[in-house]
């Protein structure tokens, strides 16, 4: 089939114009169309106090998780400033060990003994 044919076949399948209008009273009035929407609740007190009720339920959860996620961030903080700390102590501890190593390579044993350093205390 043709690429025209195609075209012409699916075309006949579509409506052409718009869509039917709802048909008139035969005196000319206009009929009310059922909107399909649902009546309007209104709230008595009983759906008032449940409301908040619930409302302070919510906000009572996003409390404590409020408080979980700080206890959390806080001791990530605490672990960012560990590392940072050991970060600094391990450069220094490095460094010193270079000017130890600077000693044994020009000679001086006895020196680089001296300037050896301790262990670092790691946080």
């Amino acid at each position: 089939m043709s690429n025209a044919k195609a075209f012409n076949a699916r075309r006949q399948h579509r409506l052409s114009g718009p869509p039917p209008r709802p048909a008139m009273a035969a005196d000319g009035k206009v009929e009310q169309v059922d909107g399909g929407l649902p009546p309007v609740h209104a709230p008595n007190d009983a759906d008032i106090f449940k409301a908040i009720g619930d409302l302070g339920k919510k906000m009572h959860q996003l409390s404590k998780n409020q408080q979980a996620i700080e206890t959390k961030l806080n001791h990530i903080a605490a672990r960012v400033a560990a590392v940072d700390a050991n970060l600094n102590i391990g450069v220094q501890y490095l460094e010193k060990v270079m000017n130890s190593i600077g000693w044994w390579a020009s000679g001086d044993s006895d020196t680089a003994e001296q300037t050896w350093p301790p262990n670092p205390h790691w946080k």
